[in-house]
């Protein structure tokens, strides 16, 4: 993944599209695991991000949680 989708200094530039920004990563993910010994399967990056979110209530309430906890206003409040 590109350091520039890891580190920020100060705040954090959000990409307009998340799907597109990922795209070179997911194919190298995607690569990996359909060439790998134990374990493989065809999947990437993002297919898993996002099976596991939505397939996880408990957990996506603790990433809020986290991300309150910082200071970020996720406005899911009026």
């Amino acid at each position: 993944m590109a350091v520039n989708l890891k580190l920020y200094e100060n705040a954090y530039d959000a990409p307009e599209d998340y799907l597109t920004t990922l795209a070179d990563y997911d194919e190298t993910m995607t690569h990996y695991y359909d060439t790998r010994k134990k374990n493989q399967r065809s999947d990437s990056f993002t297919n898993q991000v996002l099976n596991n979110i939505s397939n996880n209530r408990e957990l996506r309430s603790q990433y809020f949680r986290v991300v309150q906890e910082q200071g970020f206003d996720l406005r899911l409040e009026d």
